[in-house]
């Protein structure tokens, strides 16, 4: 056989760790449900994230117990997490969600490092104008600076 037609096998990723940062909102269940099959598919581990955000950057409020919030964030967040565990997640190895504050997309790309991640299945927001301008992407940011691929599940097109 010549060199011009041998072809080269590959073995496909394997996937062993998948994090999967969710907010609660339809888009971030969409890509856990995404994540989820692809758990399946490749027998890997999900992890849940959620990042709480305490920058108070654009709030029109009066004085804020920041610690307090920080806690009622914190334990609601994380009696969530355990729902979603609960409830969506049988039949799928599935590590201690873990909960983080900070800035999401600094947060989510740690943790990636940290649990050496194979992939990170996270949801857009689709903001657009001056809220993408002033925010940035978080999706983007992960991208750009995640240790491992980033799989962008986009918000579904109404046909």
């Amino acid at each position: 056989m010549s060199e011009e037609n041998k072809t080269i096998m590959v073995e496909p990723a394997h996937l062993k760790e998948i994090l999967v940062p969710v907010d609660f909102s339809d888009r971030s269940l969409r890509a856990l449900e995404f994540a989820k099959g692809m758990a399946q598919k490749f027998g890997a581990r999900l992890t849940l994230l959620n990042v709480v955000d305490l920058n108070p950057m654009g709030w029109e409020v009066g004085a804020i117990d920041l610690a307090m919030l920080e806690k009622d964030l914190m334990e609601g967040s994380k009696r969530r997490l355990q729902a979603l565990v609960e409830d969506r997640l049988n039949g799928v190895s599935v590590s201690e969600p873990l909960q983080r504050v900070g800035p999401p997309a600094l947060e989510i790309v740690e943790a990636a490092k940290e649990l050496d991640s194979d992939l990170i299945v996270i949801s857009t927001h689709g903001y657009t104008g001056l809220k993408h301008v002033l925010l940035g992407s978080v999706a983007e940011q992960i991208n750009r600076h995640a240790p491992c691929p980033t799989l962008i599940v986009p918000e579904p097109h109404e046909k």
